[in-house]
């Protein structure tokens, strides 16, 4: 809800989902998320399906609330951070995904830690290791915030109980199961006070 360009976050967020034809949306929300829905509810003139699904009084994190609601969701789906705003192609995400048939697929930046850690390395245009936890020096890709998964990729986790989704994308890659994409655009973030500036300035021009 932070009010990015004279507009809550979310507005900007569900505005660029549009614009790739996107119909539907899942918002997966938690503390004080229902201020999240009240305002969409009060203001959708999107013309777009929006559901809310809460984390509950026990966090689920990011893997858990999304297997919570796996059966709500169809057999390929984006998954978007809530703090990310990405100029991207999602139609070329896709096709690339479709292309390199593997379980998953994340969309990569070569940030060499410059606007925050990397923890992804590739080899010859494949991710050999992502990892928020195991990082090490030839890791000069940063996740973009923005993948397309297979829902069988939730099977081996249980419903309930609390993962962080880059569990799922640290397994994957070191099956050789997880698919890149290279953004060639820089991606903008409103988890710090300088990615908000930062943000708005751009958004205002």
């Amino acid at each position: 809800m932070i009010n990015i360009a004279g507009e809550p976050f979310i507005f900007h967020q569900i505005k660029q989902l549009i614009n790739q034809r996107i119909t539907e949306i899942f918002i997966c929300l938690g503390h004080l998320g229902e201020i999240v829905e009240k305002y969409i509810r009060q203001n959708n003139n999107f013309g777009i399906t929006i559901h809310f699904i809460y984390d509950g009084k026990n966090l689920l994190g990011t893997g858990g609330c999304i297997k919570a609601m796996i059966s709500k969701l169809p057999e390929n789906f984006f998954i978007l951070y809530g703090d990310s705003y990405l100029d991207i192609n999602y139609f070329d995400v896709y096709n690339s995904y479709v292309k390199q048939k593997k379980s998953a697929l994340l969309t990569v930046f070569k940030n060499k830690s410059m606007w925050d850690s990397s923890n992804v390395e590739i080899i010859d245009n494949s991710i050999k290791l992502y990892s928020k936890s195991n990082k090490n020096d030839n890791m000069e890709f940063i996740d973009y915030g923005l993948s397309l998964v297979y829902f069988g990729v939730f099977e081996d986790y249980k419903k309930n109980n609390p993962f962080d989704l880059s569990i799922i994308f640290e397994n994957l890659s070191k099956r050789n199961d997880l698919a890149c994409f290279e953004a060639k655009n820089r991606f903008y973030e409103i988890g710090s006070k300088e990615g908000i500036i930062e943000l708005d300035n751009t958004l205002n021009k």
